[in-house]
């Protein structure tokens, strides 16, 4: 079943992939408080048809982000750039990055997915490599998909991981009954970062006691 589904919404995945579409993605996300509040951005490197991150990826490097691409050997993690110079082709002829830093937090995941259906799970290339990652990862999976290609069910077994978010060329939608791992407030270490929304700062000084060690 999830071959059919895979092979069917590839082909219309290809069928009306226009960068008018990705354009609409695009400033859907750059909108996104997640985004705007992640240090860090973990981000697929698009080919063929899949949803285009170039644009994301130039423009978070811009925008003083810290982009890490993913590498897969075994198992997938993902890596740092600091610029598109940093990118060399790797396994299944993807750009990967050739740094050895992959020291990540306050992150959000930009996940690719042929579909994705009603509670956020997602079909991908079927090697498993987003479910393993997605296994120890605390940050926010944020889904790119065509609205033509989010449907009812994939039929998911019990180690696929869904995502928190999807992005799609008609908006933003939200599992709203998972609770996410996001909140506006970090402290990341050995960085002792520290990011504080203005609009929870009375909650924080009220309720939490944050000491940095």
């Amino acid at each position: 079943m999830k071959n059919d589904l895979r092979v069917k919404y590839k082909k219309i995945r290809n069928s009306i992939h226009s960068e008018n579409l990705d354009n609409l993605i695009y400033n859907y996300i750059i909108g996104l408080d997640e985004f705007i509040y992640a240090r860090d951005i973990l981000i697929y490197y698009s080919i063929n048809d899949e949803i285009d991150t170039l644009k994301l990826i130039k423009y978070s490097l811009e925008h003083k982000k810290r982009v890490f691409i993913p590498r897969c050997d075994d198992d997938m993690d993902f890596y740092l750039v600091k610029n598109l110079n940093d990118l060399v082709n790797g396994k299944f002829n993807i750009m990967v990055s050739k740094s050895s830093v992959n020291d990540y937090c306050n992150s959000i995941c930009i996940t690719p997915g042929i579909c994705f259906d009603k509670a956020f799970y997602r079909i991908g290339y079927g090697k498993g490599y987003y479910d393993r990652f997605f296994n120890t990862y605390n940050g926010i999976r944020i889904g790119l998909c065509y609205d033509d290609c989010l449907i009812d069910d994939t039929y998911h077994d019990s180690y696929d991981m869904p995502v928190d978010i999807i992005v799609t060329d008609k908006g933003v939608k939200r599992y709203a009954k998972r609770k996410s791992n996001w909140f506006p407030f970090y402290i990341c270490f050995p960085f002792t970062t520290l990011l504080v929304d203005a609009t929870v700062a009375s909650i924080l000084s009220t309720n939490v006691s944050v000491s940095a060690v």
